[in-house]
């Protein structure tokens, strides 16, 4: 049996650039775990394509690892902010947020038919725009190998600060003026 969700934190609300697009942001739930374990599935099958091994052998190590990762984030940030990304009804991708100094994006995953509608820019805008206000830089960590992720990254303001060996820590400072840094979410 895996844990449930920390108790919900409800400061970050469904940004406006998103809401206009139909999408809303609510707090993950216990019954979300099967769909974010297929989420997780799918974001992985690509890496896992090349390996000799039959599907039901990487369905079952993609389970382990979901619920490696699932007991991770939990545990890890207790006060944390567990989000489901929606659009017309259906879940389309999840956001984790620390919720802590400096704000750490734990995790953004966006199903492959919703990606590239401008959904992961605008919520990372929102987080930019929320550590902003509390003055506290915003930290997030990726593979070398998304290059696409890292280019999306660096035009949000996020730089280079860590190789970690099998991710990349990626920073971005806090506008301390507190009149933010706007990108176009395109």
């Amino acid at each position: 049996m895996l844990p449930s969700f920390p108790h919900a934190d409800n400061s970050f609300s469904t940004p406006e650039s998103l809401a206009e697009l139909g999408v809303v942001l609510r707090q993950a739930r216990g019954d979300d775990i099967p769909w974010l374990m297929e989420l997780y599935r799918e974001s992985r099958a690509e890496e896992l394509a090349p390996i000799p091994w039959s599907d039901d052998a990487k369905r079952s190590f993609l389970d382990s690892q979901f619920e490696l990762q699932h007991r991770h984030f939990v545990s890890m940030f207790p006060f944390g902010r567990f989000l489901i990304i929606e659009s017309a009804g259906q879940p389309v991708g999840r956001l984790y947020l620390s919720n802590e100094d400096p704000e750490l994006v734990a995790d953004i995953c966006i199903t492959q038919r919703a990606r590239n509608k401008g959904y992961g820019s605008r919520l990372l805008q929102a987080v930019i725009d929320a550590a902003n206000a509390r003055r506290v830089n915003v930290e997030l960590h990726v593979l070398p190998r998304n290059t696409s992720a890292i280019r999306l990254y660096e035009r949000l303001g996020f730089a280079f600060a860590e190789d970690q060996g099998s991710h990349l820590l990626m920073r971005r400072l806090a506008d301390q003026t507190g009149a933010g840094r706007r990108v176009d979410p395109r």
